[in-house]
């Protein structure tokens, strides 16, 4: 489904496998590029943070990672501030 573009059915696929125990550093970028192909920028930014948890590398992530932070702007930042210690 991600090879012909439809990002939106491969989200529910791509969470089954990653519940299931499929690895991780496939899934999670995967999972993280449906998302933001759906505009869905704060879930694509969780599924990052899943994918660096697990040892992705950060040049991997990075373009998509940049794309997300642009595309929440500021509010970004409000969020961190409430989440990160």
């Amino acid at each position: 489904m991600m090879v012909t573009k439809r990002y939106g059915e491969a989200i529910a696929p791509l969470r089954r496998a990653a519940n299931l125990g499929a690895d991780g550093r496939i899934i999670w970028p995967l999972l993280a590029t449906a998302f933001a192909e759906r505009s869905w920028w704060l879930a694509a930014l969780a599924a990052l943070a899943e994918a660096r948890e697990i040892g992705v590398e950060e040049q991997e992530l990075a373009l998509l990672s940049a794309r997300c932070e642009q595309n929440l702007g500021p509010e970004l930042k409000a969020f961190q501030n409430l989440v990160e210690p």
